[in-house]
């Protein structure tokens, strides 16, 4: 037996907090709900991105997590100038991502994971400068990663794994120095990957696989002696796999296999203790 959200929580003016999770509402929210956090993940929705948002301006965290949203997200997303955490993964929701998505400036957290969104990854992204974990993987995002993301200063994780992007990784990447994870395995990148990733010394994930990367490990990468995980499978590097991958003395996951590198792997390699054969 499923459920309508009744029309009536619009007129608790006096609550800010409202958990709704893990039960079986199938309607939408209604437009003019005036509260700070709203969780309504583990339902059956289905079109509950309201179409106006001009009455939600003081949400601060919108969980819609794990149901059947099947629409777009709406422009109208600019009116959530209080938003800091957005969650949408693993619903249906399909369409672009707007480009006024750029005006939540105080958002830390955003997922839209395992949706059908079809656009380009928007440079308005780049004002987002107090976002710490964008997930935007297993969708269906096209065009090149935009340079603007390496604005995000504050980024702690950068997933985009799963996707349609192509062209290379933007250099500007560099500039995300406090980023700890970040994956864009399986989709159409080419060229080399980029020597400024070298700069991300606090990275404990780098993956990937299943792209189209050219040429060698970049010397820079020398400096991440923090990684714990680095997979580059299915890829056409080439060259030799560097030594001073033995230096990565918190190392527990190397994947280089069905690449076109040119030797055996280092025998210093047996020395990191942590190594997961």
């Amino acid at each position: 037996m499923y459920f309508n959200i009744p029309s009536a929580i619009a007129l608790l003016s006096s609550v800010h907090y409202l958990d709704l999770s893990q039960n079986l509402f199938t309607s939408s929210i209604p437009e003019s709900i005036s509260i700070q956090f709203l969780n309504l993940a583990h339902n059956v929705l289905t079109s509950s991105t309201p179409h106006s948002f001009n009455q939600l301006s003081g949400l601060q965290y919108f969980d819609l997590r794990l149901n059947q949203i099947t629409n777009s997200i709406p422009s109208s997303i600019a009116y959530l100038t209080s938003l800091g955490y957005l969650y949408l993964g693993t619903n249906r929701i399909s369409g672009p991502i707007p480009t006024t998505i750029g005006t939540l400036i105080f958002l830390v957290y955003l997922d839209l994971h395992h949706n059908f969104i079809t656009s380009t990854i928007p440079s308005s992204m780049g004002f987002l400068r107090s976002l710490r974990f964008l997930d935007f993987s297993g969708n269906r995002l096209n065009g090149s990663i935009p340079s603007s993301i390496g604005q995000l200063s504050s980024l702690l994780q950068l997933q985009l794994g799963f996707n349609f992007l192509t062209s290379s990784i933007p250099s500007t990447v560099g500039h995300l120095t406090d980023l700890l994870s970040l994956a864009v395995d399986t989709n159409f990148i080419t060229s080399s990957i980029p020597s400024s990733t070298g700069l991300l010394t606090s990275l404990v994930y780098l993956g990937l696989n299943a792209n189209s990367l050219t040429s060698s490990i970049p010397s820079s990468f020398s400096q991440l002696t923090n990684l714990m995980g680095f997979f580059a499978l299915e890829n056409e590097l080439s060259s030799s796999i560097p030594s001073f991958i033995c230096g990565f003395t918190m190392l527990q996951y190397l994947g280089l296999e069905d690449n076109i590198l040119t030797s055996s792997l280092p025998s210093c390699l047996g020395d990191i203790v942590t190594l997961v054969n």
